[in-house]
């Protein structure tokens, strides 16, 4: 399986000090027996950091996924080589704390010592246990800076594949045969992304190619995931019995729903148990019942049992949780790592998501707002937007004044609301009060200003929103002009917005920080009191070519706002 030597030895890259992949294969092939087939060739070369380099060969596999080959070779740069082959790796289960798992990798000690200049090859062949996913490829994916990245899609003749990309156009090689047809993909080098301190960076940047059978639509791919796991959403006797007394009384769906919510997210602990293919497929609603504890499926499909016992309608529904992901729905690809629940409540969608121990009904968490969700029903699936609460906003209040000719102190209130208070009240349930406050003290710096002096901080939930008091020194955020003293909001907050777009970035644009709803009323009390008020409201992403264009004058305006010095006292000194 591994490459021809003499190809692998001429293979440079430019000089790096990390490791640089220099060829990298993957090719897919859907069967005749209606399998698929992935085979992934990989070549790195180390450079200066070589002795930091992990000292083994490792190969993937998941619940959705066998490894039946995988080799491995090490070949020096004085042209000395050994290689490993399927027998010599051993598998590697990744369970922990919180996740129970069977073995989601391989992995073979490299016997050799590492120099820069080395080139480690991996290749491995994998049988996927679920074909109809689709496939899914995205050259950042890779991990680290690539050259010659290639792809390759065949297919029977008789099995026509349907293909798109996101983020970017590419014009595959299309060969064909008496018996398949391929399709070939050659990309752009990529390098590692800089770091970047803000979030408007894109989280998946692409392009990613998307791959399906054509006869696949968002409808054939809901009906075959419900066929799957069809048998988990009945519920028991006992499971029945037990919604009944919960909903006793109550008498809208609404009203129903949200209580059977409530006990979900109390007496069910949130455990990933991904045996056999548990990452794909929930346990029977009875079980997790019985267990009491269970992941984002289990919930999900507990949930759905009981509403149905008591005469509610709902909807699974799959999403990926992390706040700025698109989705590419153009192709019925199976994107999602999440699994919530969906109520149409006359026409208004409402979402239920119980692993988020302290959510609201309804609504879902900060990091899934804006989100695309396969709503899953018999016959009529389809992609729907996890809408944004209208109630979201982080509110700053507070009086500050002059500490020197460079810094103010006083104190401040910030209040979040709705979906962006979860997260914190998440932490006031969980953490000790000692980490608690150094989390938000690192969290008032993170979001506000890293350089503030916090003296004191105390924190408070308060009819559904999290509020964060505060003292301290905002150190070296006055300007003084000529003899005049000025502050803005970019000096004294200067987290709240991202840096400056250059025009090289302007296609990065993808998402705004978390709270792109933000109210700030300051008082400065000087020789010229001043009122610091900024309010803006901006689109949270994600963002296609149309709204992105739309929402950077938007940017723009808040920072020139941001960024306006205000007159805060006239110094009469010389």
């Amino acid at each position: 399986m591994l490459l021809d030597k003499e190809v692998v030895t001429r293979m440079t890259a430019p000089p790096d000090e990390e490791p640089h992949v220099v060829y990298f294969n993957r090719a897919f092939a859907f069967t005749s027996d209606g399998s698929l087939l992935d085979t992934t060739y990989m070549v790195v070369r180390l450079g200066d950091h070589a002795a930091e380099f992990p000292k083994v060969f490792i190969a993937e596999e998941d619940a959705n996924s066998k490894i039946l080959n995988v080799e491995g070779r090490i070949i020096h740069r004085d042209g000395s080589s050994s290689r490993v082959n399927k027998d010599d790796f051993f598998s590697l289960n990744l369970s922990n704390g919180n996740l129970i798992s069977d073995a989601f990798m391989r992995t073979a000690a490299i016997p050799d010592r590492l120099s820069a200049g080395d080139l480690v090859e991996t290749v491995s062949l994998i049988q996927h246990s679920y074909p109809q996913m689709g496939i899914a490829f995205s050259p950042v994916d890779i991990g680290f800076a690539a050259d010659n990245i290639h792809t390759t899609v065949q297919a029977p003749l008789a099995q026509d594949i349907q293909y798109a990309l996101s983020n970017g156009t590419i014009a595959p090689k299309v060969q064909s045969t008496q018996q398949e047809k391929r399709y070939s993909f050659d990309w752009e080098p990529i390098r590692r992304a800089k770091h970047k301190h803000r979030e408007m960076a894109q989280r998946n940047p692409g392009p990613t190619l998307y791959v399906s059978r054509s006869a696949e639509s968002w409808k054939s791919l809901g009906d075959w995931y419900l066929a799957l796991i069809g048998d988990k959403l009945k519920a028991g006797t006992t499971l029945s019995d037990t919604a009944r007394r919960i909903t006793e009384g109550l008498h809208s769906p609404r009203e129903k729903l949200d209580s059977l919510f409530s006990y979900c997210q109390r007496a069910v602990r949130y455990e990933q148990v991904y045996i056999a293919h548990g990452e794909v497929i929930p346990n029977a609603a009875d079980l997790v019942f019985e267990r009491r504890y269970g992941d984002c499926k289990d919930y999900a499909v507990l949930l759905a049992a009981m509403a149905g016992s008591v005469g509610v309608e709902t909807n699974l529904a799959l999403c990926y949780r992390g706040r700025g992901w698109r989705v590419g729905t153009q192709i019925p690809v199976m994107q999602f790592n999440h699994m919530i629940l969906h109520y149409d409540d006359q026409g208004k969608d409402r979402w239920y998501d119980a692993t988020d121990r302290l959510g609201q009904p309804g609504i879902t968490s900060f990091d899934l707002a804006n989100a695309q969700a396969l709503i899953l029903e018999k016959g009529g699936s389809h992609l729907a937007t996890i809408e944004e609460s209208a109630e979201n906003l982080m509110d700053i209040k507070g009086t500050l004044a002059p500490e020197d000719h460079h810094g103010l102190r006083g104190t401040l209130t910030l209040r979040f609301t709705s979906q962006d208070a979860t997260e914190f009240a998440w932490n006031e349930a969980h953490v000790n009060s000692a980490d608690m406050k150094d989390l938000m003290v690192k969290t008032a710096r993170g979001i506000l200003n890293e350089d503030m002096q916090v003296e004191h901080i105390d924190w408070r939930l308060e009819q559904g929103s999290f509020v964060l008091d505060l003292s301290g020194v905002f150190p070296n955020v006055l300007t003084t002009l000529g003899n005049d003293m000025y502050v803005s909001a970019s000096r004294l907050f200067p987290n709240l917005l991202p840096d400056d777009i250059e025009t090289d970035d302007v296609r990065n644009a993808y998402f705004f920080p978390y709270f792109n709803r933000v109210a700030i009323d300051i008082n400065v009390n000087a020789a010229s009191p001043l009122a610091l008020t900024l309010h803006y409201q901006l689109p949270a992403g994600p963002f296609d070519t149309t709204s992105r264009a739309a929402f950077l004058p938007l940017l723009r305006q808040a920072s020139d706002e941001f960024t306006h010095n205000y007159l805060i006292r006239k110094e009469t000194h010389k």
